[in-house]
Formats: structure tokens, C-alpha cells, sequence
């Protein structure tokens, strides 16, 4: 019994003190077991696990990925190329430090029994590593229909069509529905997303399917002359506060629609408001007419004390999609001509309050750009966007976002159009320049040691943003920067602009933090491929438009300490992952080559900023 109880409390014991070497040496290593596609990652490091990451993400952004029909074919690139960078944006964006992060937190988390499992499961089964990432949904949905709408044949359902000048007072008629047949756009984002788990970027094989008609003529319940009863009911008064507005036949027929009946019978078809033409009506017209936006208070500096200089002013708008259900309700079911539209107050964030007790003192941190060399609109872009966080408080506790104190980033918002490439089209794009705003403003938060909540770098080295490792990329609605205002007091934003150089002056009470930062290492220098020719029947023959200038790729990091006055030290490093960018250029010409087929046409290279898209801020972004 000695000599068992010996044995096994031995076995026990090595057992113990193997289980504590693995995890030992596996410290700041992914454990065993663990894999990121088909990629065994067992015993990477945070920088070996970013240099693979890297490559991956270059070859992406240097070759695409194809998306084909039978013979015929076209590429996707991740990044649509602009001659600002501040202008590009992502299609296909890989967050590599959440992916690092991920891997080296698999069994970190929980207790020791807890880990154990998840260790030993790792090791016997292997444990898949999701790749982050996000993808643009509605821009690669339009990628596809564009470079393959030859071969669609789209469906339509029955519709209500109205005529305003009706013959024999038949103001409506029903157009019957239609079969098709269209690509599936859902099958293709998941094929692409499968892809992308895989770190595979082989072609993407397209579907088609039959578009079969949710809405059928046979099913349809008398519509067309319900809707010529409610016509008859205009002119309509549509009411808000003390503003009102008319609709007559001529635009009240193009409100009513058809739709399914939310009953048992799922095929009955009934009418119903034409949701789009009049949420359409209400932005156009009435939105125009009636909103107000909120105002902020403003503040500037005035012989070392805090001067309010815009007042606030709380806002107003029509809250829209209560006002459809108002009118489809009234219209259709009570025969109402007359609707009261219900508003939304809109609360400004800063009020005019008292100067006395923000705790704005003194410049707690500053940061600095150069936009020398800059084109004209750009120049008034950066202007406008500091313009529009100048003056601005930012509350002790508040995360702070640039893109959202931005205005709206369109001419309504003073903002001027630079040109992007799409396909073998350059088209205008708003917000160049804004980047150079969201560079400054990063340093200034570093400068006054707040911490640092969302911030991503351009996804190419860019002149304006030297040295590499301190830019920041901004995009509406996302990329964003954010920070928090950890202190105990106000914080004031002042900007400045002298000759070629952009300030940010944080004005608040210093607490005695000091905030450090090592100058960027700058590594893995990587050439770019040589220029990329389009072809391009939108220019005059011989005239050349190219994107910004070849880059190489290359990384970076910096680290970021700040010390507290109670002795606590916190602790960051910011790294930066630069593509190598290809420069392109259109060439106009008469006619396109043989070789230049609608489906080539469109590629993009890989380029510039990097966004999640997401893209326009009407565009759709999934993350993974």
C-alpha cells in the first residue's frame, strides 16, 4: 500500500509539475493544438502570429479574389483606390491585432481547472481560431451585380401602377409579376466568408437562382380600386408643430402600393402605403422643411479663460417611421385625410452652462501635422473638420468619437468631393483629408495621456502622416477614433492652423499623469508591385488619371506608457501594418481592348485606408 500510495502520489506529482512546464512554456505563446485556417499556429508569438497575419493580408490586397460564373470572371480587391488615401475605403477588412489577441487568450480565461480543459482539448482535438475581420456587404453585393448582370434575368412581383392622367378615370392598373432568374448574393457573402476563414482565396463560385414572385396578380383582393377610393380622398394635410403640408392625387397615387396580408392566408395580397416613395416625400419635403438639428455649446480660450461663443440649441425632427405607420393606419384603414406627425425633440449634449466649473485651465497635451503639399480641396476639408471639433467639451467619462462630431460629410456638411477609382471610373468621394484631423487629434490624446479606445492605421504608408505608426484612419460610419476622458475635469477642444501645419490644443486640469511615447520602429520594408494600367472610356483618349503614388510596405510600433500620479503605470503598444501599394492609373481610350471585358474592367488594386466599412455610411458591414 506504501509503495502505491508512493507510485501514484509520484505520478501525481509529474504530472503537476508537467502540466506547470507546458503552461511555463507556453507563456506569451499560443498553445498547442490551436490553428487559424489550416494553419497550425501552435507556439506562435504575438510578432510571429502578425508576420504571418501580414503576409496573408499583402497577398489578399496585391491579388483579390476572384469571383466567377462559369468563363467568366472577375477580381475583387479589398481596397477601393483613391488619389487620397483619405477617400479609399475597405471592402475586405482584417483586424490582425483582434485575431493575435484571440489566439493568445485561448486558455488564459477562467480558472485552473477551466484552462486545463481547454488545454488538454486543445491538444488532443485542435482548436479553431476565428480569423477578425469585416466585410462590406452592400458595396461586394453591388461588385457582383454590376460585373455580372448579363447574365441575370431579374424577377419582379405584381405591382400597382399609377397613371396621373388617368384614361376613362382608370388611375391604377395591375402589372402582373414576373419570374427570374439572379445570382445569390447571400450564397456568394458566405462562400467568401468560408474563405476567409480558411485564409483560402481561391475563386468564389457564383449561383444562380430562380427569382420566383412573393406578390401575385391572382392574389391580389380589388386593390386597384381601393386605391382610386383613397385617392379621391386627397388633397392630404399633413401637420407637425404649427407646420402643414398638402399632397395631392398627383403625388398621393404614388404612395399607395401593394403588400402581403398579415394573416392566415399568407398569399392574400392587399394595399398597402408604398413605403419608400413616402418616407422619400417626407425626407424631400417635409424633413428639409422642418427638422433642425441639435447644437452643441461651443467655447474658445479668451486671455487664459473659457468664453462660450456658439450657445446650445436643442433640435427637432419628424420621427419618420412612426409617421408611416400614422398614415398607412389612417389612410388605408380610417379614410383619413388629415395626420398629425409625431416629433422628436432632439436634446444638445453640451449645454450653455457656467464657464466657472469645467476645470479648463491649461493645455494638457497637444498634437501636431503637416498637410504640405495638399490640393486645394483637401485643404478645405481638414479646415472644415477641425472647424467642427474646435470649441467642443468633452465631460469627465465620455468616450469621445471624431466621426460622430465630424457634421455630415457632404457638400451639406461644407465638405468638397476627391476622386476614387471604381473599376474603370473615377467617381467622387467626401472626406478627404478628415484623416489628417484623426491623425492630429490620436497624437493629442496621446500627448495628454488619455487612453485610447478605437484606432486603426491606413492601411498604406502615407506622406502626410509621417512618422509611420502615429496616423489614425477615419471613414463615416466606421473606422472611428476614439478616447476616453478619464480625467476629473472638462476637456476642451481648440484647433489651429498655421501655414501647412494642423494643431489640436487639449485645454483642462493637469492631475499629474506624464504620458510617453517611443519613437516608431519601422520594419519588413516590402516593395510594391509595378503600376496598374486601366483602361477607361470616361476619360478623353490619351489623358491619365493615376491614384496616389507607389508606397512600400512595411510595420511599425511605438510603445505608450503613462504614469499616475498614485505610482500606477499603464502600458500599450500601437502597432501598424502597411500594405505595399501599387499605384494605378486610367488611361482613357477611344474603345476598350478585346481583352478588357466588363468583368475585368472593374477590378480595383489594393490600396490605402483602412475602413470596416464598412464603406459609405449607407453601406452594410458584417464582422466575423
Amino acid at each position: 500500500l506504501l509503495a502505491a500510495a508512493i507510485i501514484f502520489f509520484s505520478l501525481i506529482l509529474i504530472a503537476g509539475l508537467t502540466y506547470a512546464w507546458y503552461a511555463y512554456s507556453y507563456q506569451n505563446r499560443v498553445f498547442k493544438g490551436v490553428t487559424l485556417g489550416k494553419i497550425d499556429i501552435s507556439g506562435y508569438t504575438a510578432e510571429e502570429l502578425r508576420q504571418l497575419l501580414n503576409s496573408k493580408i499583402n497577398y489578399l490586397d496585391q491579388n483579390g479574389i476572384e469571383f466567377r460564373y462559369n468563363k467568366q470572371a472577375a477580381k475583387l480587391y479589398p481596397i477601393i483606390s483613391s488619389s487620397d488615401s483619405d477617400v479609399a475605403y475597405s471592402l475586405i477588412d482584417i483586424d490582425q491585432e483582434q485575431t493575435i489577441a484571440d489566439a493568445l487568450a485561448l486558455a488564459q480565461q477562467g480558472g485552473w481547472l477551466v484552462k486545463f480543459k481547454t488545454r488538454l482539448g486543445a491538444m488532443m482535438f485542435g482548436h479553431p481560431i476565428e480569423l477578425s475581420y469585416a466585410i462590406n456587404q452592400n458595396e461586394i453585393k453591388k461588385f457582383i451585380s454590376k460585373n455580372f448582370s448579363n447574365l441575370e434575368l431579374p424577377g419582379q412581383d405584381a405591382k400597382l401602377v399609377f397613371n396621373p392622367h388617368p384614361t376613362n378615370d382608370a388611375y391604377f392598373k395591375i402589372e402582373p409579376e414576373k419570374a427570374g432568374q439572379a445570382f445569390d448574393l447571400d450564397q456568394a457573402l458566405t462562400q467568401l466568408s468560408f474563405r476567409l476563414f480558411w485564409l483560402d482565396f481561391s475563386p468564389v463560385k457564383l449561383r444562380i437562382v430562380n427569382q420566383l414572385p412573393s406578390i401575385r396578380k391572382q392574389n391580389i383582393a380589388n386593390a386597384d380600386k381601393l386605391a382610386t377610393e383613397i385617392l379621391n380622398l386627397a388633397p392630404l394635410t399633413l401637420k407637425a408643430a404649427s407646420s402643414s403640408w398638402t399632397v395631392d392625387k398627383s403625388q398621393l397615387g404614388y404612395w399607395l402600393g401593394l403588400k402581403k396580408a398579415t394573416t392566415n392566408n399568407s398569399n392574400l395580397v392587399i394595399l398597402g402605403l408604398n413605403r419608400d416613395a413616402t418616407k422619400k416625400y417626407l425626407t424631400d419635403k417635409i424633413a428639409k422643411d422642418f427638422d433642425k438639428p441639435e447644437e452643441d455649446a461651443k467655447f474658445n480660450i479668451v486671455n487664459g479663460r473659457v468664453t462660450a461663443f456658439q450657445s446650445s440649441k436643442d433640435g427637432q425632427t419628424i420621427d419618420q417611421d412612426a409617421s408611416l405607420n400614422i398614415i398607412e393606419n389612417g389612410l388605408i384603414e380610417q379614410k383619413q385625410s388629415v395626420f398629425e406627425l409625431p416629433v422628436k425633440k432632439l436634446i444638445s449634449q453640451t449645454a450653455s452652462t457656467s464657464t466657472d466649473n469645467l476645470g479648463v485651465t491649461e493645455i494638457i497635451g497637444t498634437g501636431h501635422s503637416s498637410f504640405s503639399g495638399s490640393p486645394t480641396n483637401r485643404r478645405k476639408n481638414i479646415r472644415t473638420g477641425a472647424n467642427y471639433l474646435s470649441g467642443l467639451l468633452i465631460k469627465p467619462g465620455q468616450t469621445f468619437s471624431v466621426v460622430s462630431n465630424l457634421g455630415s460629410i457632404d457638400a451639406a456638411g461644407g465638405y468638397f468631393p476627391e476622386l476614387v477609382i471604381k473599376g474603370n471610373k473615377t467617381l467622387p468621394e467626401f472626406g478627404g483629408g478628415l484623416c489628417q484631423v484623426g491623425t492630429t487629434m490620436f497624437r493629442a490624446a496621446l500627448d495628454s495621456g488619455l487612453p485610447i479606445v478605437e484606432r486603426r492605421n491606413h492601411s498604406y504608408r502615407v506622406g502626410y502622416y509621417e512618422p509611420a505608426g502615429t496616423d489614425a484612419t477615419i471613414y463615416d460610419p466606421s473606422p472611428d477614433l476614439k478616447f476616453l476622458n478619464d480625467t476629473n475635469n472638462y476637456i476642451l477642444i481648440q484647433s489651429r492652423i498655421q501655414g501647412n501645419d494642423l494643431y489640436f490644443d487639449f485645454w483642462g486640469t493637469r492631475d499629474g499623469r506624464v504620458a510617453t511615447r517611443t519613437y516608431p520602429t519601422i520594419y519588413n520594408i516590402v516593395k510594391p508591385k509595378p503600376a496598374k494600367i486601366i483602361e477607361t472610356t470616361t476619360l478623353k483618349p490619351g489623358v491619365k488619371k493615376c491614384s496616389e503614388k507607389a508606397h512600400n510596405g512595411a510595420d511599425a510600433f511605438f510603445d505608450y506608457t503613462v504614469t499616475y500620479a498614485s505610482g500606477e503605470i499603464k502600458k500599450k503598444k500601437f502597432s501598424s501594418h502597411y500594405v505595399p501599394w501599387q499605384e494605378v492609373c486610367l488611361i482613357g481610350v477611344k474603345s476598350l481592348t478585346a481583352s478588357t471585358t466588363p468583368a475585368t474592367a472593374s477590378s480595383s488594386p489594393a490600396a490605402t485606408n483602412s475602413a470596416k466599412p464598412t464603406t459609405s455610411s449607407s453601406s452594410s458591414t458584417t464582422k466575423n
